[in-house]
């Protein structure tokens, strides 16, 4: 008998670096280095706002085995917005997790906005995600993230996957925010979500974090609490939200994002 060889799948990976500089009074591009399937392009602004870095994975898509991997500087009084050209799409693995590793250095007077689509994952997906942030005292972080379980207009269920998510924020070397969830199985089950399919977790950090009024997340049409901290000196903001699907939960996004004064990406209106 001849056992038959082992059937080795080709895999995506990618590597970006984007690093951000103040220069004549706008933010402009000072690094960028790309590698595989992970690619930046960069849409014309009005002048004085922030540069938009706009992520492209040219694979389509993520699943078992593959990696990805972005790392971001916004210099000292720069100011830089990230976001994916679509939502990233998780699909089924056969066993492995999906690798995302991010990393986020916001210099002193410098904003950094991390604001991607949702992340959508298909039955069966597996992703383990880390993002870790240094930030100088005086900068402004505000970080998005969303996760939609299927898409409901399709009649899709998302009965089996895992989710696994660090974070680890420092500002000047103190970590001010921290946390670390592991959903595996039905994550739409009563101990997870709750039967809801969309989820998604906004973090401020900076001057205004310490001025939201919890009146923020009302009247949004979705379930969405906030809290204020103030750690290590620092204060930050904590918005997390649930929906029954996207739909709902983006225009109640939106809005948060509105009140903020974060301009929408240019290719969310597209």
């Amino acid at each position: 008998m001849v056992e038959p060889a082992e059937i080795i799948l080709p895999r995506t990976h990618g590597a970006l670096s984007v690093g951000v500089k103040h220069l004549d009074g706008q933010s402009r591009l000072s690094r960028l280095r790309q590698e595989g399937a992970y690619k930046a392009f960069f849409p014309q602004v009005h002048s004085g706002g922030p540069l938009e870095a706009v992520l492209v994975n040219t694979s389509g898509g993520l699943t078992g085995g593959d990696s990805m991997s972005c790392d971001v500087t916004a210099h000292a009084g720069s100011r830089v917005m990230v976001t994916p050209q679509a939502s990233e799409k998780i699909y089924k693995s056969l066993g492995p997790d999906v690798r995302v590793k991010n990393k986020l250095t916001v210099e002193p007077s410098a904003t950094l906005l991390w604001c991607p689509q949702d992340t959508l994952m298909f039955e069966g997906a597996r992703l383990h995600r880390n993002l870790s942030v240094d930030m100088a005292p005086d900068a402004t972080l505000v970080l998005l993230e969303s996760i939609t379980l299927g898409r409901t207009a399709r009649g899709e269920q998302f009965d089996e996957g895992c989710l696994k998510d660090c974070w680890r924020v420092h500002v000047d070397g103190a970590l001010v925010h921290a946390e670390a969830a592991t959903l595996d199985g039905n994550l739409r089950a009563k101990a997870c979500l709750a039967g809801m399919q969309a989820m998604a977790t906004l973090l401020i950090i900076g001057p205004q974090a310490a001025n939201l009024p919890k009146t923020l997340v009302e009247d949004l049409g979705i379930h969405a609490a906030l809290s204020h901290w103030t750690v290590a000196g620092t204060d930050k903001t904590v918005i997390r939200c649930i929906a029954p699907d996207s739909y709902r939960l983006w225009p109640a996004l939106g809005g948060i994002l509105a009140a903020l004064k974060v301009d929408m990406p240019r290719v969310w209106r597209l």
